[in-house]
């Protein structure tokens, strides 16, 4: 009987602390070299015009984010696209603004299943096990207060896509290699 109590009690809770880091992320100020990247800058149109950085390995040239492309190019294809679709249904500022709560807000949540797959890779979504690491994986994603100290998820939507966005495509990528091991 416990148990069937605890499953929606515990999803609930979950899908309250993800409303609520929704809620912060939309309410974080927009830093980082956005407008630099989406419009883009001269030295950002070398990154995005050169995903491997050949040329600058061929010919010696110098200019910064050669290894960010990917990063870079997510980003500029992110905020080229959906704040243009939200504006159907926001106002311009804030389709930015719900633009970049989004993309931190779905890192945080596949980050946090990530790693509920990793800590218990036999258990399925609605069971209690799943549920209750996710709860208290969850915890740890500070989208305000604390997340300067221990913040997985960048308060700058820039450095979200930078850091967090990678670290979960490599976490999907190593996922089979981890449940082939495991079991």
């Amino acid at each position: 009987m416990k148990k069937q109590f605890l499953i929606p009690l515990f999803f609930l809770l979950l899908l309250f602390d993800w409303g609520y880091s929704f809620l912060q992320y939309y309410h974080q100020p927009i830093q980082g070299d956005l407008i630099a990247i989406i419009l883009p800058e001269p030295h950002y149109e070398q990154v995005l015009a050169n995903p491997f950085g050949l040329e600058a390995l061929q010919t010696g040239e110098k200019y910064g984010g050669v290894n960010r492309y990917f990063a870079h190019q997510s980003l500029y294809e992110v905020f080229q696209n959906v704040p243009l679709w939200l504006n159907k249904f926001l106002p311009p500022i804030d389709s930015l603004y719900a633009t970049s709560a989004f993309f931190k807000w779905l890192f945080h949540v596949a980050l946090v299943l990530l790693l509920v797959c990793y800590i218990q890779p036999k258990a399925r979504f609605w069971s209690l096990p799943f549920l209750a690491t996710a709860l208290v994986v969850s915890s740890f994603f500070q989208a305000n207060g604390y997340s300067h100290v221990i913040g997985i998820v960048d308060r700058s939507v820039v450095y979200a896509f930078f850091y967090a966005f990678p670290v979960l495509v490599l976490m999907l990528y190593f996922l089979p290699f981890y449940r082939y091991s495991i079991q």
